[in-house]
């Protein structure tokens, strides 16, 4: 039988859980309407401090960092500023933009942009950390995505950190590098990209331990297995398996075995439907899982 001690600190628990939401949820409402102001009053040009756009080309898949010397995000109310990132691309009429942003460090904002600088597109929250928006471009142009911390930069909550981002629907084939030191995930045959399954499915990871970060050394074993090593060839990190499930139940299976718990994110790239599946392992966690719903 459980304790009163134990029933009173579940519901403590929760309560926090949910304030926690509540504060998330509170916090974009907040920047959606702040910036929906600033575009409305043609304010919105003069709130934005100058920030270079990295350029990228689609399908993207890769990471960044936010921290101390990254962009600013200046909003009118300046409680509301944050540190950012912005990624311009390329799209014609009819192209759905789609992007999915993640971070285990911090909340993530995602918006888009149209060629004169107006937010066009918010994002819808996921689970933890994640979000994601999806944009049809009317006309063909330069669009830019920022990829923003939720909590300000003067909130006491984490507002600094490794986050991954995922771009489809703009032109291009290959992926690009990130703002703040972005990771890109190669080409099918180079050093850090297995391709399985008919090089249909290309996997790729990225790590981050101790304060640095790069991409794993990737090793195809089999047409649907491949293995990543991150500091040393002779130490076996990761196994990535891709499986075709779709005579059980019509899906492609995704799994994973881990003989390491630094932090690190595999990405799934699927070539012909453009669709990405992402799995991050926080530091200090070993996982091993099993995805057989992942396209």
């Amino acid at each position: 039988m459980k304790t009163l001690w134990t029933i009173l600190a579940s519901v403590g628990l929760a309560a926090r859980l949910l304030a926690q939401n509540g504060d998330a949820g509170e916090q974009r409402r907040n920047k959606i309407d702040a910036q929906a102001r600033a575009d409305a009053s043609g304010f919105a040009p003069k709130d934005q401090q100058p920030c270079p756009a990295t350029p990228i080309t689609c399908p993207f898949n890769g990471s960044g960092t936010l921290d101390t010397s990254s962009c600013v995000h200046v909003y009118l109310n300046p409680a509301l500023n944050s540190y950012m990132d912005l990624y311009s691309l390329q799209a014609t009429v009819g192209q759905t933009i789609s992007a999915e942003m993640d971070s285990a460090s911090f909340p993530t904002y995602l918006t888009l942009r149209d060629s004169t600088g107006k937010t066009i597109a918010y994002d819808t929250p996921g689970t933890g950390n994640s979000v994601s928006l999806s944009y049809t471009a009317p006309t063909a142009g330069t669009y830019t995505i920022a990829a923003e911390s939720l909590n300000p930069i003067s909130s006491s909550g984490p507002h600094t950190g490794l986050y991954l981002l995922a771009v489809t629907g703009c032109q291009g084939s290959t992926g690009g590098g990130g703002g703040g030191g972005g990771i890109g995930n190669g080409t099918c045959g180079s050093a850090t990209a297995a391709c399985l399954q008919g090089d249909r499915f290309k996997v790729s990871v990225s790590w981050s331990a101790n304060g640095t970060s790069g991409d794993a050394t990737a090793i195809r074993m089999t047409s649907d297995t491949g293995y990543f090593w991150f500091f040393n060839s002779a130490n076996v990190e990761l196994v990535v398996k891709v499986l075709d499930g779709r005579s059980i139940n019509n899906h492609f299976w995704v799994f994973y075995g881990a003989l390491s718990n630094t932090q690190y994110t595999i990405t799934v790239f699927d070539t012909v439907s453009g669709q990405t599946r992402q799995y991050t392992n926080p530091s200090g966690q070993f996982a091993s899982v099993g995805d057989t719903a992942a396209f």
